[in-house]
């Protein structure tokens, strides 16, 4: 009894590690090194942009690769959503951040984040939620902060190799407010406000 006991308790040591060895990878993945890509437009980081990465030469369309910046404007790279770091290959930058405005050019949700160097004071926001909840409808268009050209994959022309661990900086030059083309503006209920 004193043996099977024993044998036992091995199996279950080796079962809950096992389970600690966390996420399984898909087969096939790649060799992962570390990528750590920085940001800055008109000389200040570029904070809390997401980045996501394209294979430029289709070697590893298998395995997507995003991040998003911090205060540093620094982006720690994250393979197939869960894995740091980056497979070696050629890869394009793609580059999303965005701001919401009404037709009056005031901010949209959430009015604690409003747009590039624009405040609110408490009464601002108060004095624009009571103006929105007078409106039936309210026309909400979408501006990106970043060129329009490092919004798309088929666009973007930034680029880089990964070759073991990298580490590079991309200026992307003054800061833009460019209208993000649509079918038309989103018309939403005031509603959706806090």
């Amino acid at each position: 009894m004193k043996h099977s006991l024993s044998i036992f308790g091995l199996f279950l040591a080796v079962l809950v590690v096992a389970g600690c060895g966390g996420p399984v990878k898909p087969d096939g993945f790649p060799k992962l090194h570390r990528c750590i890509l920085t940001f800055t437009q008109g000389g200040q980081p570029l904070q809390d942009a997401k980045i996501v990465l394209s294979s430029a030469d289709g070697q590893n369309s298998r395995w997507p690769a995003a991040g998003r910046t911090d205060a540093n404007g620094q982006a720690v790279i994250v393979t197939y959503g869960q894995f740091r770091g980056l497979p070696d290959g050629q890869w394009k930058v793609v580059i999303d951040k965005t701001v919401s405005e009404d037709e009056d050019g005031n901010p949209v949700l959430p009015l604690t984040h409003p747009a590039p160097g624009q405040v609110l004071t408490e009464e601002e926001k108060a004095a624009l939620y009571a103006e929105r909840l007078e409106r039936k409808y309210m026309t909400i268009l979408m501006y990106s902060t970043v060129p329009l050209e490092y919004t798309e994959a088929e666009t973007t022309t930034l680029e880089f190799t990964q070759k073991g661990k990298t580490e590079q900086t991309f200026d992307l030059g003054e800061p833009v407010h460019e209208l993000i083309p649509d079918d038309g503006p989103e018309m939403r209920p005031p509603a959706d406000l806090p």
